[in-house]
């Protein structure tokens, strides 16, 4: 097995991904692996909620504990036999660690994984499995609580899609967040959701490619959502309040103080600018149609990118699967002037990673900015994102009415659901909460704002449902889109939402969807 060379940093969103697991608590009949456990591991099953350290694997062998495509522990056996791989800092139990077995580790070093910035450090003498191969996978016996989960990963290198089977039926397929450009540059991210349906001793297998190390995964219990109820509680939103005026005098106070210190890959000239928009925050980079130059004014969209880094890459013009098209190209296509901003903390921008605060500021900025532009009409700005993305453009929606319309996919009504180690601030804090969660503030958008979201596995339509519930506003429109999941999703319904941007050119916008405009969108793709 070899390592895949080294990829271009690049965004693609993660998001909340579900899948109900039928079955029983217990082992699948004839499996004949054991729990992980030697002299100095002695706690037996992994524990979920909690962290499963990918290394400690079940006991078993090949074709039974997990699959190699070769017969070498590429690590613990090989590269770690190596006078100058035994650190000082680890140990002969960490540099040999089962060293005998054909699953590839090998523990975090001084030389190879801190000289340089990680965007999340591991832990010194942190285990990892590495040397991945398409088609591998490896087994762990875990003791689970049941409930749905936020799955968090450790990783280097590729934005891969991995899976997960529990007792040997398949659970949800995963998306790596960010490729950090190295096997050795770590990132920790939110990739999915999994959910089991029943409590104790069970099989979870994990199923991979080539073009990463991973280190660990954290299960992390789904956060019940809180939506504004009506009435006219101390909590409720009134009419005549916006999110703006709600947020006024209040500072959010963060716990972890994260910059990605990645610049933006430069666009291809002949579709996009690479520029710094002004914000409260700093001058921040984006991505920018290039003029047509045809002396028209043209209608624009703001398109907020998903995951938590705040930063924009090649995903923005990269050739994408119709199964998941991150990169909102069917507006730029089409011919509508399309920004893609990075926000504070994000790429080298100024500031820190505020989920979901100050980020709202940077929105309404990068709208300011293209208002501005000399071939954009400033009465046709319209606002889409995706995922976390898709939650951002709700919080916007909510605090100005600067934008024509809103397209809002695959959202959430609290942002608790992302897992609070995807969240800097403190969670605990009511107030830091309510002024981030759009679920409460639906009342007072004031411009007309789509929600969407596919109906299959693997989606956020829970999310979707429970805001359509706490809805009162005539203006919100939430859409389930049949046959599509999370991801599915974009590339259809983006390239309808263009079409209807196109024709959206009335005093005051006339955009409308249907069952079978959606119908028709699944066909062409």
């Amino acid at each position: 097995m070899t390592n895949k060379s080294k990829v271009n940093c690049a965004l693609t969103l993660i998001a909340a991904m579900t899948f109900v697991v039928s079955g029983i608590a217990e082992l699948p009949p004839g499996y004949k692996g054991k729990p992980f456990q030697d002299a100095v591991y002695t706690a037996g099953p992994q524990h979920i909620p909690g962290r499963v350290e990918c290394a400690y694997y079940d006991l078993g062998g090949e074709g039974v504990a997990y699959h190699d495509t070769d017969t070498t522990n590429h690590g613990s056996g090989e590269l770690n036999l190596k006078p100058e791989h035994q650190r000082p800092h680890a140990n002969p139990y960490i540099w040999g660690f089962r060293a005998d077995e054909g699953m590839d580790i090998s523990y975090t070093k001084d030389f190879a994984d801190f000289n340089h910035t990680n965007f999340v450090a591991p832990v010194t003498n942190q285990l990892y499995i590495g040397w991945t191969a398409d088609g591998e996978w490896c087994n762990y016996t875990v003791n689970v609580k049941a409930g749905a989960y936020r799955v968090i990963a450790l990783y280097g290198n590729a934005t891969n899609t991995i899976r997960f089977s529990i007792n040997q039926q398949p659970a949800t397929e995963c998306k790596l967040p960010l490729a950090t450009g190295s096997m050795h540059k770590w990132n920790k991210g939110e990739i999915g959701t999994i959910t089991f349906s029943e409590s104790g001793l069970q099989l979870l297998t994990f199923h991979y490619n080539a073009g990463n190390n991973f280190a660990y995964f954290e299960f992390e219990p789904v956060a019940k959502p809180f939506l504004m109820q009506s009435g006219s509680g101390q909590n409720a939103a009134s009419l005549d309040t916006s999110l703006a005026n709600a947020r006024q005098g209040f500072a959010t106070k963060l716990v972890r103080k994260t910059r990605i210190g990645e610049p933006a890959p430069e666009p291809p000239p002949k579709l996009f600018r690479s520029i710094k928009y002004p914000s409260p925050i700093g001058q921040l980079a984006a991505y920018v149609s290039s003029s047509p130059g045809d002396g028209r004014k043209h209608p624009a969209i703001i398109w907020i990118v998903g995951g938590f880094a705040n930063s924009i890459g090649q995903i923005a013009w990269e050739p994408s699967s119709p199964e998941n098209d991150q990169s909102a190209s069917a507006f730029w296509r089409a011919g509508i002037i399309t920004m893609y901003p990075s926000l504070r903390g994000g790429n080298e921008n100024p500031g820190f990673i505020e989920g979901f605060y100050g980020e709202v500021d940077d929105v309404i900025a990068a709208a300011d900015y293209l208002k501005k532009l000399d071939y954009v009409d400033p009465k046709r700005v319209y606002l889409g994102g995706h995922s976390t993305g898709g939650t951002l453009a709700l919080l916007v929606a909510e605090s100005t009415n600067c934008f024509r319309s809103v397209f809002s996919f695959g959202p959430v009504a609290d942002v608790r659901v992302y897992g609070s180690r995807s969240l800097p601030f403190d969670v605990s804090d009511r107030k830091e909460l309510d002024l981030r969660a759009p679920g409460r503030w639906l009342r007072v958008i004031r411009n007309p704002t789509y929600v969407f979201e596919g109906t299959e596995q693997r989606s956020n339509l829970e999310e979707l449902e429970s805001l359509s519930r706490a809805n009162q506003n005539p203006l919100i429109h939430f859409h389930p889109v049949r046959g599509a999941s999370h991801f599915s999703v974009l590339a259809p319904i983006t390239r309808l939402v263009a079409t209807n941007i196109l024709h959206d050119n009335g005093a005051s916008s006339n955009i409308t969807f249907s069952e079978l405009e959606f119908s028709e969108a699944f066909k062409q793709k």
